[in-house]
């Protein structure tokens, strides 16, 4: 093991998996390094489980536990629920995506555009259930952390995904009314010809959720639960050009640029502007930084938090030194 000595604090690097151990003194021993946590990055291995690549695993148990019980502490957590609390590094993989986005040659809505029209709703429910999602991690702080779950639903909440199926409903519904048919089947654009039955399905039973999601007071993860089901049971993908739901585009927005602008702000000491009641420019940052951007950010559209990121980059001449 290699030890180190950063901000005040211990930090032991195994030398064979790059796993990191923080021994910090208000929150004991965890893991900190590499990306995303979930039960998709793990490796069988033949001694067991492989933790390099989980961000952080902040409990109170780690102050005291072997290396041994850590482990299996760690693979208990994520099979009940494949979610590790990132307590390190405040989302890095959204800072990470949102610059490569904002370094597109055709500039951030250009790799928006990019994405297909199917990658909103992979996003918010999953691929399979064993993938992160959106409404999976919703379900999951609803019920272990409060604070968490009440920053994150200021953009991805039920009220969006009630748009995103309205959304879905017309746009089938314009595929039905437009597309080329031949006898029972209907063209859709990129996806070949497909039975008619099953499109008029897709719309009723998008728009039968959407009416359920919105009179009924489900937890986010009965949430999750029946858009998974839908999507699974009942989605017919569209275009890969088809325009994607308003309501997704700007949470997506906001979401990226809130989770950016807090990375920014709290680990590589950029500040944010504050324009006084007197008309004086103030640039803040650490704590009061921090506090400023969670004032303002409810009151702002996801394409208002975009440009005020890019301000943030452009007035701490900020240019991030990883690949």
């Amino acid at each position: 093991m290699n030890e180190i000595f950063r901000d005040g604090q211990a930090h032991v690097i195994c030398p064979n998996c790059g796993t990191e151990l923080d021994f910090s003194h208000e929150c004991g021993m965890q893991f900190v390094a590499p990306p995303t946590p979930g039960v998709h990055v793990l490796k069988a291995k033949e001694n067991g489980l492989d933790f390099s690549k989980f961000v952080a695993a902040n409990r109170d148990f780690f102050k005291t536990a072997s290396a041994e019980e850590v482990k299996d502490k760690v693979a208990e957590m994520i099979r009940e629920d494949g979610y590790i609390k990132n307590t390190k590094g405040h989302r890095r993989f959204v800072t990470a995506q949102m610059f490569r986005m904002l370094n597109h040659k055709g500039g951030y809505t250009a790799a928006l555009n990019e994405m297909p029209y199917v990658y909103q709703w992979q996003m918010l429910v999953g691929r399979d259930k064993r993938h992160a999602s959106e409404l999976k991690t919703l379900a999951h702080l609803e019920k272990s952390d409060e604070a968490c779950f009440k920053e994150r639903t200021m953009f991805f909440n039920k009220y969006v995904v009630i748009s995103m199926l309205h959304h879905y409903y017309d746009e089938v519904v314009k595929v039905l009314n437009t597309a080329p048919r031949h006898d029972r089947y209907i063209l859709v654009k990129g996806h070949g010809y497909v039975d008619i039955a099953r499109l008029n399905l897709a719309a009723t039973s998008a728009k039968q959720l959407e009416i359920e999601l919105e009179a009924t007071e489900y937890s986010y993860q009965q949430i999750y639960e029946k858009v998974y089901d839908w999507y699974k049971g009942r989605f017919v993908n569209l275009d890969y050009t088809t325009k994607k739901s308003p309501a997704w585009v700007n949470a997506y927005k906001g979401s990226g640029a809130y989770y950016t602008m807090m990375n920014l702000i709290k680990y590589h000491d950029c500040k944010i502007k504050l324009i006084t009641a007197d008309g004086r420019v103030l640039r803040i940052g650490t704590q009061l930084g921090v506090g400023e951007l969670k004032r303002v950010a409810p009151l702002k559209q996801g394409y208002e938090l975009l440009g005020m990121l890019k301000e943030m980059i452009k007035d701490n001449n900020f240019t991030p030194t990883w690949k």
